[in-house]
């Protein structure tokens, strides 16, 4: 834990400087009001009927922010900026499309019903809505990092970092009790778990239980996904040009995907996106963010599924 704190105190050393995060907070704030306050970016994603309008929100809208925080990056530190080269342009456009895609993506639902017994219309969907990321994340990023073995052998971040896991352990024990507290309201208990079996799958040719867990291992494994693609490669992978700096827009991008959710998960995310690529930036490893974020995830589904079964 000692060493964790270490590595958040000095990345805030190295990277602080008030102008620019203030800059960046207000841009969020504002980011925060068309998403959550009056919805505007709700409307132009994910409520938009129009296919094409809808993938170029999404670019927009994620795209955008990213490159206004590192502006105001470049504008309030005065320095020479790295953006004038190819390098981080063309690992922007790459993150770029492996985010955009999978959050616009909209043939699950038609892909479940060629796909499965007309039962498991929902599950087949909700599986395949998962198993996106395996395409269009977790593909690209694995030839990434076979293209750059050797230049990068660290795996963005799969490789390292099992001396802090501990403190990361330590964080999660004590997140958890507050994850029990919060499964007993009544919003947590209509939220989770994450699949829901429907009364209509009672005939289905893959059992309750058979479902359930593979359910689950798409859901966990699609939380190690994330880690891998804004802790690992938009902060170490875009720190090769950026240095520190690379951590601020990917908080906020990590907030944008948020949209939608309950504006305090939103905040949140912003500061545990932050914390988080700070870890890995300092560490070389994702793995912290991986323990917390399964660990959470996990316990939130087990105690829906007890709720929902046992008690």
């Amino acid at each position: 834990m000692r060493r964790l704190y270490t590595y958040l105190k000095d990345f805030i050393y190295a990277d602080f400087d008030w102008r620019s995060y203030s800059g960046t907070l207000a841009l969020l704030s504002f980011l925060l009001y068309l998403s959550h306050g009056n919805g505007v970016l709700l409307d132009w994603t994910y409520r938009n009927p129009d296919v094409g309008l809808k993938l170029l929100a999404f670019t927009s809208v994620i795209g955008l922010p990213y490159l206004a925080v590192v502006a105001i990056q470049a504008i309030c530190r005065r320095e020479t900026s790295p953006w004038r080269s190819s390098g981080p342009w063309l690992l922007y456009f790459l993150g770029l499309a492996m985010v955009v895609i999978t959050m616009w993506f909209p043939f699950h639902a038609d892909l479940a019903k060629r796909l499965f017994n007309p039962v498991l219309v929902k599950w087949g969907a909700l599986q395949f809505w998962q198993g996106k990321r395996l395409v269009f994340m977790m593909l690209p990023l694995i030839l990434y990092v076979v293209w750059h073995l050797k230049t990068e052998p660290g795996l963005l971040g799969l490789r390292g970092g099992n001396s802090e896991l501990k403190g990361y352990f330590l964080i999660l024990a004590l997140v958890l009790p507050f994850v029990v507290l919060a499964s007993f309201q009544e919003g947590f208990i209509r939220a989770y778990p994450y699949y829901k079996p429907s009364p209509m799958e009672s005939d289905a040719p893959i059992g309750l239980v058979a479902r359930i867990s593979i359910s689950e291992a798409t859901y966990l494994l699609d939380f190690a996904i994330v880690e891998w693609v804004y802790r690992g490669f938009w902060v170490i992978a875009l720190g090769r040009f950026l240095g520190p700096q690379s951590v601020l827009p990917m908080a906020v991008m990590y907030c944008m995907i948020h949209m939608g959710k309950p504006l305090g998960e939103a905040i949140s995310s912003f500061f545990g996106g932050y914390a988080l690529g700070a870890f890995a930036w300092q560490s070389k490893s994702i793995w912290g963010g991986i323990v917390v974020h399964m660990g959470i995830a996990a316990t939130m589904d087990v105690m829906a599924l007890l709720h929902r079964y046992a008690w």
